[in-house]
């Protein structure tokens, strides 16, 4: 434990210098559900459009515990689209995801992209093909991990989001593997339904109240794998207050209370856990450059299929060890710059003690975003 606090202290020295020489001086509020959200507004009218977005990434995970072992991941996403705007309800857009991860030979994806969009209201839209996925659903990381915005940020299938001042949705289905007669994998399928509701809407203060759902399916009738079907399913029940300042230390604060449950529905279970739970519960401090959360979690017989599976009872992928409660306090730290406005820089650490098994687990994270608009026909 020593040698792991030691490497810490000189890591977060040398961060906290970086950052604060190089970035302390520029402001773009935003917090760590907003950071790596995209901006899905189409405000281009032109006809044709081209879209480029990219994501470079190094994020290593210094874990030691039996759930989830440590790695690193390093490299870059590139997308770029298309964009027809055939009416003002309209448009299609085409193009390709490029994954690479550095050391590897080649792209470890590189697949079509293709989206119907059309605006069914003027709030909502209804979305066919690839979808407005990952950190765009704002549900938690304890039902999809925060993390699949950078390895699997191609999700496919039907959406639908709603997006007033006062409410706010997004019903997805993601089609995560797709099978033929005979295939020898089954299909996989994840659900989702996030919902805020804003309940006060004052100049300094909100309240939302939150409710989501998701469902992750893996079976199928026609294909011949011998897994059993499976069907877990999670909710996320909760509040979030905001209290908002002038102060340019401290913009804005948000308390935050989440209740989670987690349920097998599968025809056969297999799991050691039939229901479980989850409270996630804390404070998050946002100013023009900095982002600061501290929660405590605790867990009993929770388990999740697309979540983070350090926060479960068991993880999805080697189910044969567990633990019946499991409780955290966590600390998250994100450093940021977004100037100019198709630039975004963060920096993160990440601290997770286990409270039960007194241990420490951390992550370091660097990540530049960039994204660019094109008009090709007025």
């Amino acid at each position: 434990m020593n040698w792991i606090l030691i490497k810490m202290k000189a890591t977060f020295r040398t961060i906290f210098l970086f950052f604060f020489i190089v970035f302390a001086n520029f402001a773009s509020a935003q917090s760590f559900d907003t950071f790596f959200a995209d901006d899905l507004s189409n405000k281009d009218s032109s006809k044709l459009c081209l879209h480029i977005d990219n994501t470079n990434f190094l994020k290593n995970n210094e874990y030691f515990n039996p759930f989830v072992q440590g790695y690193t991941l390093i490299g870059y996403w590139l997308k770029a689209n298309a964009v027809y705007n055939a009416s003002t309800k309209l448009s299609l857009s085409g193009g390709f995801h490029a994954q690479k991860y550095s050391g590897v030979v080649g792209f470890s994806q590189f697949r079509p992209l293709f989206s119907v969009r059309f605006k069914t209201g003027q709030n909502s839209q209804l979305v066919f093909g690839n979808l407005n996925g990952t950190a765009n659903h704002n549900i938690g990381d304890y039902l999809l991990a925060e993390e699949y915005y950078l390895t699997q940020n191609i999700e496919s299938g039907l959406q639908f989001t709603h997006q007033s001042e006062k409410f706010k949705s997004d019903t997805w289905i993601d089609w995560k593997q797709f099978i033929f007669e005979g295939s020898l994998y089954p299909e996989i399928l994840f659900f989702g339904c996030s919902n805020t509701i804003r309940l006060i809407n004052k100049e300094r203060s909100h309240l939302d109240l939150r409710l989501s759902g998701v469902a992750s399916h893996v079976g199928g009738q026609i294909d011949c794998s011998n897994q059993n079907v499976q069907t877990i399913m999670n909710s996320q029940t909760g509040i979030d207050y905001y209290i908002f300042s002038k102060d340019k230390f401290i913009s804005q604060i948000r308390f935050f209370g989440h209740y989670y449950t987690s349920l097998d529905q599968s025809p056969t279970k297999s799991l050691k856990y039939l229901y479980g739970y989850g409270i996630n519960s804390g404070a998050e401090f946002s100013s023009n450059w900095i982002d600061l959360r501290l929660e405590h979690w605790y867990g009993e017989y929770f388990f999740t299929k697309f979540g983070n599976q350090m926060f479960s009872s068991f993880n999805m992928e080697n189910p044969s060890y567990t633990e019946d409660q499991r409780t955290f306090i966590n600390t998250h730290l994100l450093l940021k710059y977004s100037k100019p406005k198709n630039l975004k820089i963060g920096l993160g650490v990440n601290l997770y003690y286990d409270l039960y098994n007194t241990k420490l687990d951390y992550s370091m994270g660097f990540y530049l975003k960039t994204n660019f608009n094109f008009s090709l026909i007025k």
